[in-house]
């Protein structure tokens, strides 16, 4: 997990080079190519309209994609999104798709509701952050590293240098 948690974080690290986010981290966007690489790509990149996630999800009425809590609350209300910091969205997506992959549970039905509304549920993430946790398979380290990066206020969630260093430091012990 350490290895596919590094191999997206460098590649989200070569995108905020060039000041770009993805904008749609999930599980299907990540994927192994020849020599077991891991490559973040976009399912969905030869989409005529060329949207993200959070644009391709306002259009239809079939969830797609893990948004944070910012952008769950911005929908809601049906404020316009441009407004948040779209680094620290990608990370909280990040997390989602880390632990989904962890727990091998579909982000979708476990970790959001859709009834008129979309809603995020933080007891169920909660509740697998600390499964993780006392896993055997798991480091307790990995589990440390995704409460920071999935918490619900942005403010308090971990920043991009800090996750990247917090990467290298506990995937190397």
């Amino acid at each position: 997990m350490w290895y596919i948690l590094k191999s997206v974080a460098n590649a989200m690290n070569e995108l905020h080079s060039l000041e770009m986010n993805h904008g749609d981290i999930q599980p299907v966007n990540i994927i192994f190519a020849e020599g077991n690489i891991v490559k973040l790509m976009d399912a969905l990149c030869y989409d005529v309209k060329c949207k993200n996630g959070l644009l391709r999800m306002m259009d239809n009425s079939s969830y797609s994609s893990p948004l944070a809590p910012e952008l769950v609350s911005q929908l809601n209300h049906r404020l316009p999104t441009e407004n948040y910091d779209k680094q620290k969205a990608d990370i909280y997506s990040l997390g989602i798709t880390i632990l989904s992959l962890c727990s091998l549970k579909n982000f979708k039905t476990t970790f959001y509701e859709s009834a008129g509304g979309y809603r995020i549920k933080q007891d169920c993430i909660d509740s697998e952050l600390d499964l993780l946790g006392n896993s055997k398979n798991y480091s307790k380290d990995l589990g440390f590293l995704l409460k920071k990066m999935l918490q619900p206020d942005p403010n308090l969630r971990i920043n991009f240098k800090d996750m990247e260093s917090t990467i290298r430091l506990l995937s190397s012990k």
